[in-house]
């Protein structure tokens, strides 16, 4: 993940993840304005990983697009009760490839966020390894 790009030109898409990819944004779509407005914490962030962009539901869980190497990926997380976040992230492509497929991918990891002040912190690592907080697992992000 420390490697993502802003252009989708000089790519060719996997078509399930072009589709996922599609599926997310329609979803993101549905939710109305005030459920938006009421959560400044989603949007897009500018991260030390390149843009990144977040949408809540109408429950505790978060998506997020980014891409990697100029493929589009995916992240999923879940509010825990401490009001940090807990889930995944997906590509279609990684530096470690998983034994087994996550969202129909082999090449995913586990991911723990917190968003406060418009700020997106993260630590996370390939497969289910457990997280570790080194320079080059950390994400950070400020809200555009």
């Amino acid at each position: 993940m420390p490697y993502i790009v802003n252009s989708i030109s000089q790519t060719s898409l996997r078509p399930p993840l072009f589709m996922f990819a599609l599926l997310l944004f329609s979803w993101a779509m549905t939710l109305t304005g005030p459920v938006l407005a009421k959560e400044p914490k989603v949007g897009r962030f500018i991260t030390n990983n390149g843009p990144l962009i977040l949408y809540q539901d109408k429950g505790n869980r978060l998506a997020g697009f980014y891409y990697y190497k100029g493929q589009p990926a995916h992240l999923f997380l879940s509010r825990n009760k401490s009001g940090t976040y807990k889930g995944f992230w997906v590509q279609a492509s990684s530096k470690r490839k998983c034994a087994k497929s996550k969202n129909g991918s082999p090449y995913w990891g586990t991911i723990n966020a917190s968003l406060k002040n418009g700020n997106f912190l993260a630590l996370w690592n390939y497969c289910n390894a457990s997280l570790v907080n080194q320079k080059n697992r950390r994400w950070r992000g400020k809200l555009q």
